[in-house]
């Protein structure tokens, strides 16, 4: 990506998260999460999200600010918590370069869309990566039901382990 994205964008909806804290990722900051966490935990990890990795572990990593950060956040200092998007950015990079598919049991949640019931789920088998099995129930819309006829927005894809 080109242009930057700046937070105000950011939180006015007009990026995703991946797409703003994806922006941080360089090759520094990859060799910084691998040497750091290391690099068959984060292949290794099944949540999305890499919270099977404790929070004290990305936490206690330094990284300097570029001018890159100072001009999408608007200053040169980061909360902890945006820091570890950086780094679970760069941890995301990592595991989409390296990881290889295999099978996983995953739930899926969901909402049908045009109803007004709650959260609903199914289970089921699928081979792939973590962050391609994610990305393909994220991505759109998909049917369900006994015959595949209910559309449904997924929330969230979780993993059994």
């Amino acid at each position: 990506m080109d242009t930057l994205i700046t937070r105000k964008e950011y939180m006015a909806g007009h990026f995703t998260h991946d797409q703003f804290y994806g922006q941080f990722v360089t090759d520094g900051m990859k060799q910084l999460v691998a040497s750091g966490i290391g690099e068959s935990r984060i292949v290794d990890s099944i949540c999305p999200n890499f919270n099977d990795i404790p929070l004290r572990e990305w936490d206690s990593m330094f990284v300097v600010i570029s001018k890159k950060h100072k001009d999408a956040f608007g200053t040169t200092a980061l909360t902890k918590s945006e820091l570890v998007c950086i780094l679970k950015a760069s941890a995301k990079a990592i595991r989409r370069e390296k990881s290889t598919p295999k099978p996983h049991s995953v739930k899926v949640n969901y909402r049908p869309i045009g109803e007004s019931c709650g959260l609903m789920s199914f289970d089921t088998d699928i081979s792939g990566t973590v962050d391609g099995i994610v990305d393909y129930y994220m991505s759109d819309a998909i049917n369900v039901g006994e015959y595949g006829d209910i559309p449904a927005k997924v929330v969230s894809v979780d993993f059994c382990y």
